[in-house]
């Protein structure tokens, strides 16, 4: 349930005895798999739950379910299918060093190429931010970018 940040797992058994039943859910990243929750029921019905940290954004979850210490079910969970993570923000900082270095020929190219950039990963979604609304952190780079690169060609003759 991802606006629980909670992971459970319901059961009945057949023939109405009890079982031991465990739940591990372990966070599959980029550095391995770690441990998040470890929960076990004996009964012959009822749900098992974990509490997930909602702060865990660049992983998946994977659910290894065991009855009797017998393994029956895998299944995994991407936690946030919609950006990079914190991963999208290097991915932003290498494009935007390439695009300033791209227009480095002078200092409104450069102006121009940090506006490139980030407009680029709000597009690509590599970051999280909005250009629109209030206190949008995009809208106000932009806007001083272009105050500077007026102030830079405000005295240059056309």
């Amino acid at each position: 349930n991802e606006t629980l940040n909670k992971v459970s797992f319901n059961f009945v058994t057949i023939d109405g005895t009890t079982k031991t039943v465990l739940m591990e859910v372990t966070r599959n990243d980029i550095f391995g798999n770690r441990s998040i929750c470890n929960s076990t029921l004996i009964s012959s019905g009822g749900t098992i739950s974990c509490d997930i940290d909602p702060n865990l954004d660049e992983s998946m979850l994977r659910i290894n379910i065991y009855v009797d210490e017998v393994h029956i079910i895998t299944d995994t969970v991407q936690l946030d299918t919609d950006n990079y993570g914190e991963a999208g923000y290097l991915i932003f900082f290498v494009m935007a060093i390439t695009m300033i270095l791209m227009f480095s020929g002078s200092k409104t190219g450069m102006l121009f190429g940090i506006i490139l950039s980030f407009m680029a990963a709000i597009g690509f979604n590599i970051i999280n931010s909005s250009l629109i609304g209030f206190g949008a952190s995009g809208l106000w780079l932009i806007i001083i970018i272009i105050i500077a690169i007026w102030k830079l060609n405000k005295d240059r003759v056309p």
